[in-house]
C-alpha cells in the first residue's frame, strides 16, 4: 500500500464489469441506489486491472485530513461535499467532521476504510448500495494515472507499479457525408480525449449549411436538436451528415391582416369572431339582402371546408373569396364565385350584380387586426358589422370583430440532409 494515498480514485465493489462504482451524490448512500453505478452500464471500460473512460461522477479525490493518518473522500463532480459516516450509515456532509475522516488499511487485497467517528464500521457494499457496516469485507480502489481518466487497481496485484507505462492512446475516426455536387470533406482521426473544430461543408444552391448530424433528415419542419458545430470531443468513431436549411414556397394561404396595407387590392376572406368560433362571409347571387336570404351569408368555420392553423386559413373555396380592387377613389369588394359586389342599401348589407353605384364603394382601415369597412352610400348606417344573431350586416358603428385574411404565398423552411 502506498505511504501516501493522496490522489484521484474510483471506488468499486469488485473487479469485474458486473461490479458497481461508487457515485457522487448529495444525499445518503444507505438505502439508496443513487450512489452507485454498474461498470458495464457506465461507458467505462475494464481490462484486468485497468479502468478507462470513467465518468466524472464516479471519480473521488482522496486528501490528507486535519487528523494525522486519516483522509477525506470527496466527489470531484460535486463541490462542497464530503463522504461521511452518519448515525444511520454512509452519507454525505458539507464539512470535514470526525465522521468524514477515514483510515485506509489493506487486507487480503481489499481496502478496509473505517471513519474516525465510528471506527468499528467501515465502507462496504451491501449487495445493493454502499454503506458502512461492522466487520466490512472491504472494497477496491483504482488510482488515476497521468493519462487522464485511466485508473489502475491498487489492491489486486501488489506488484503493480505506482507509475505504470501509459497505454497506447485510443483514436477515433470521424467521417463526413455531403450531397452530390458539394466538395468532399476529408475524414479526421482524433486521439481520445482531444477536442477538434468540426469542418464546414459547401452548400447546394438555395441552401445554407447548418452543421453536422448523425442521422438522415428528409424534410424536417423544425431544426433538429442534435446538430454539431465548432469544438467537438469525440468518444467513439462516428459518421456525420451535412445538414442544410432550405426555403420552400408552399401552397397559397390566407394570412390574417394585423395592420392596414398600403394598397388593399388583392384576394381576401372576410370573417367575424375568433379562432374556431369564427364565421366567414359567403358570396350570394344576384341583388340579394344578406339578412333575409336563406342562402346563408355567414357560415361557421366548421361548415366552410377551410382549415385554420394559427393565423393562416387554407383550403378556401371560391364562395368565400372576395377580390378587392380600387374604383372611383374607393374600393369595391367582389365575390370570386358569384361575381356580385358587396354593397349597402337602405341600411342593409346587399349583394349587387353591378358596381356602378355608390352602394358598392367602400373605405377600408385597420386597427391591429380589427378592420373597419365603411360604405359610401349611407352616413347613418355605414359600417360592415356582425349581428349577435350570426349574420353579417350594416350597422351604425364599426364591427370590432371584423377580420380580413389576405392571400399570400406561404414560405416554409425545411431542414434536410438530402437537398
Amino acid at each position: 500500500m502506498p505511504s501516501d494515498l493522496t490522489g484521484s480514485y474510483v471506488i468499486t465493489s469488485g473487479t469485474t464489469a458486473s461490479a458497481y462504482m461508487m457515485a457522487a451524490t448529495t444525499g445518503n448512500y444507505y438505502n439508496s441506489t443513487a450512489g452507485r453505478t454498474l461498470i458495464s452500464s457506465s461507458g467505462a471500460s475494464l481490462d484486468g486491472d485497468l479502468l478507462t473512460n470513467v465518468p466524472q461522477a464516479n471519480i473521488f479525490s482522496v486528501a490528507a485530513s486535519s487528523r494525522s493518518g486519516y483522509y477525506t473522500i470527496r466527489p470531484t463532480s460535486i463541490s462542497g461535499r464530503y463522504v461521511a459516516d452518519g448515525s444511520r450509515g454512509l452519507t454525505t456532509a458539507t464539512s470535514q467532521t470526525n465522521y468524514g475522516q477515514w483510515k485506509f488499511t489493506l487486507s487480503s487485497g481489499r481496502f478496509v476504510i473505517p471513519s474516525y467517528g465510528y471506527s468499528s464500521y467501515a465502507i462496504s457494499f451491501t449487495g445493493t448500495y454502499f454503506d458502512t457496516v461492522r466487520s466490512s469485507s472491504g472494497i477496491y480502489l483504482w488510482k488515476q494515472t497521468e493519462t487522464g481518466a485511466t485508473f489502475y487497481a491498487t489492491s489486486i496485484d501488489a506488484e503493480t507499479p505506482d507509475d505504470p507505462e501509459p497505454p497506447t492512446p485510443e483514436t477515433f475516426t470521424l467521417s463526413f457525408s455531403v450531397p452530390q455536387g458539394v466538395s468532399a470533406v476529408a475524414d479526421l482521426t482524433v486521439t481520445a480525449g482531444s477536442s477538434i473544430t468540426l469542418p464546414t461543408a459547401g452548400a447546394p444552391a438555395g441552401c445554407t449549411f447548418l452543421g453536422w448530424v448523425t442521422q438522415d433528415y428528409a424534410a424536417a419542419s423544425a431544426m433538429p436538436s442534435d446538430v454539431y458545430t465548432g469544438s467537438f470531443t469525440p468518444t467513439k468513431s462516428q459518421s456525420f451528415k451535412a445538414l442544410y436549411a432550405k426555403t420552400q414556397t408552399g401552397a397559397a394561404g390566407y394570412q390574417l391582416l394585423t395592420s392596414a396595407p398600403s394598397d388593399w387590392s388583392g384576394d381576401y376572406v372576410i370573417t367575424s369572431g375568433s379562432d374556431s368560433s369564427l364565421y366567414a362571409l359567403k358570396g350570394l347571387s344576384g341583388n340579394t339582402r344578406y339578412e333575409s336570404t336563406s342562402a346563408g351569408g355567414a357560415i361557421a368555420l366548421s361548415s366552410t371546408g377551410m382549415t385554420l392553423s394559427g393565423s393562416t386559413l387554407t383550403n378556401v373555396g371560391s364562395a368565400y373569396i372576395f377580390h378587392i380592387s380600387s374604383y372611383s377613389g374607393k374600393y369595391v369588394i367582389q365575390n370570386a364565385s358569384t361575381g356580385t359586389y358587396l354593397a349597402s342599401r337602405s341600411s342593409y348589407l346587399y349583394s349587387y350584380t353591378s358596381k356602378s353605384t355608390s352602394y358598392c364603394l367602400w373605405s377600408l382601415s385597420a386597427s391591429g387586426s380589427a378592420i373597419t369597412a365603411a360604405n359610401s352610400a349611407s352616413s347613418s348606417y355605414p359600417y360592415l358589422s356582425f349581428s349577435s344573431s350570426k349574420y353579417f350586416m350594416i350597422n351604425r358603428t364599426a364591427g370590432s370583430t371584423i377580420r380580413f385574411w389576405k392571400l399570400t404565398e406561404g414560405e416554409t423552411t425545411i431542414y434536410t440532409t438530402a437537398p
